[in-house]
């Protein structure tokens, strides 16, 4: 009875310890965190995309503004992948941006990777105005706030992911023309010949990483499609959204059960739509968001467990080359900015013409491009978690450059994040000369550099 009662009390003390000081967790667990903040202005703020976010301010919400971000630790290393509901996070906004997350977290920049959706109708974070910087303020603060919370947020977790084809979802806006030529988007008339067939190839490939947590915790998913969300016109030009981002990242927190954070892939040349009328869906903004809710629920019962291999990540920087086969034109792209400014896009559009521009938006390209030096350092982030490749660009990746990275990578799964600051368009883009190539920054050729070099960098952190 003596023995009995020892080992009784044995196994009380040791349960009172544990409750005392708490079980360690496996140093080398895998732990994931989840953190939301709404980012919503409350003043009138410059929209993103067409050009003309100094005139076109927000009069009104539609659906809420967020910054989502999850920080994911292993053993030593923490990153965190952040995304936010604005046109684009650039250049010149992550040099400002990403120290301040670093500063208030403690995570170095080069660990932290960062998307935007690209909704046009939300705030445009390149305009130097007093709403603007007070936007900057608030959503830089926000975004820190969604960090710190996921930080806290960590429990241990195992990582599963698949992978599913949506075809119709959506197209390459560049097409082949009855007659052999091609067009790019915005670019041109299709009056006078039919579009029989894409430029291009389309990425029809959703990505779906799941992050299974402890009882207490809710699953975290990350959810990564290739869309341009463009549906200002439907959606109210001066009303802000996030586009079919909202829509479909609460549809499937509803659905699931878990926490959605939403990254827009490479996308630069990609739409909802088709010109190609037999394929054209005719979705609404809302509708096309929780049709993506519908296909991701069907997608996670193939779920499978990734391995568990830790955390690496790697940054360099490329030197590419700056597009300054327009700059002979200067004069005259002035002009053209100047009366679309003070006139009409209509009227910027119709000078335009006269000296062989597409649109006021090439004029207002040609003017940048002249200012930058012939080249300029472009960041590329990539990192493993596990058995799963992530990269990161700062500009409007094309579908076939994310395309190649996926082909070529040495991961099963590779999901492919856009910072969506300006078009770097695909060779071919050049060569039928489409929108995007007119009014991007860099040279040919760049596109096919940047690919390679994720390919590579993907490689060294395998």
């Amino acid at each position: 009875m003596k023995r009995f009662l020892c080992i009784v009390l044995s196994i009380c003390l040791l349960l009172s310890l544990c409750g005392c000081f708490g079980l360690k967790e496996d140093p080398n667990a895998l732990r994931v965190g989840f953190g939301r903040v709404d980012v919503t202005p409350g003043f009138s703020v410059g929209l993103g995309g067409y050009g003309n976010a100094e005139t076109r301010r927000s009069t009104g919400v539609v659906d809420r503004l967020y910054v989502t971000c999850i920080a994911i630790t292993k053993a030593d290393e923490t990153i965190l992948m952040l995304t936010a509901d604005t046109l684009a996070l650039g250049r010149a906004t992550l040099s400002t941006f990403l120290p301040f997350v670093s500063s208030a977290t403690g995570i170095a920049r080069d660990k932290i990777f960062v998307g935007a959706t690209h909704s046009h109708s939300a705030p445009d974070l390149s305009i130097e105005d007093a709403q603007c910087n007070a936007y900057k303020e608030l959503f830089y603060t926000g975004a820190t706030n969604a960090a710190l919370a996921a930080l806290e947020d960590r429990s241990p977790a195992t990582l599963k992911a698949t992978t599913t084809d949506i075809p119709g979802m959506n197209f390459v806006r560049h097409y082949k023309m009855a007659d052999g030529s091609y067009a790019g988007s915005n670019f041109g008339s299709f009056t006078a010949t039919t579009p029989v067939d894409y430029a291009t190839e389309t990425d029809p490939q959703m990505v779906l990483v799941q992050f299974d947590r402890t009882k207490d915790k809710q699953d975290i998913l990350m959810m990564n499609w290739q869309a341009h969300p463009d549906w200002s016109s439907e959606i109210g030009t001066t009303l802000l959204s996030s586009s079919f981002v909202g829509p479909a990242r609460s549809k499937l927190e509803q659905d699931s059960g878990m926490l959605v954070a939403y990254f827009t892939g490479a996308s630069g040349n990609q739409n909802p739509e088709s010109r190609i009328s037999a394929d054209m869906h005719r979705l609404s903004w809302k509708s096309y968001g929780e049709a993506l809710a519908d296909y991701a629920m069907k997608a996670l019962k193939d779920l499978k467990a990734v391995e568990d291999s830790g955390i690496q990540t790697k940054q360099t920087k490329v030197t590419v080359e700056v597009d300054h086969s327009w700059d002979h034109l200067v004069v005259e792209a002035n002009d053209v900015f100047t009366v679309w400014k003070n006139q009409s896009k209509a009227a910027g559009d119709a000078l335009g013409r006269t000296y062989g521009f597409s649109s006021s938006y090439q004029a207002r390209a040609i003017r940048t491009r002249a200012a930058m030096f012939p080249s300029e350092q472009m960041e590329l982030n990539v990192c493993r978690v596990g058995g799963i490749g992530f990269v990161m660009g700062s500009y409007e990746m094309f579908s076939d450059a994310g395309l190649y990275i996926k082909r070529n990578s040495p991961f099963d799964i590779t999901f492919v994040i856009s910072g969506n600051h300006t078009y770097i368009p695909s060779a071919a883009a050049f060569d039928y000369r489409s929108y995007e190539s007119d009014t991007g920054l860099y040279a040919k050729g760049t596109a096919e550099k940047l690919a390679d070099e994720f390919v590579s960098m993907l490689k060294a952190v395998q």
